[in-house]
């Protein structure tokens, strides 16, 4: 059964592939447009290596946009921290004090 069910999950993931190749294939021969060229962009040529890297440039405009959301994403981290230790807990037998986990 469990090997039945792995296979069922792998076939789903091939399923939803082909299907949606099929489909952007058909909407491309509807679509053609006038320079016959397709209205879905195909990537070409992948080129090798990374081309530029190095540190992200951090401005002002940037720090003043995410601003505002740190306070939230921050208590959405803890939040998401002790569930997990949470869950880890009840699945190896020990109890989970959630002020600890805010410290660590």
């Amino acid at each position: 059964p469990a090997r039945l069910f792995f296979f069922i999950s792998i076939t789903r993931n091939a399923f939803v592939v082909i299907v949606l190749t099929f489909a952007s294939w058909l909407y491309c021969q509807h679509h053609k447009m006038a320079s016959s060229k397709y209205p879905i962009a195909i990537l070409e040529t992948v080129p090798a290596g990374f081309q530029n890297v190095g540190a992200p440039v951090i401005d002002s405009e940037l720090v003043k946009a995410l601003g505002p959301q740190i306070p939230v994403a921050t208590i959405i981290l803890l939040l998401e921290h002790i569930a997990i230790a949470r869950s880890f807990g009840r699945v190896n037998g020990y109890k989970i004090n959630p002020n600890q986990e805010l410290i660590t």
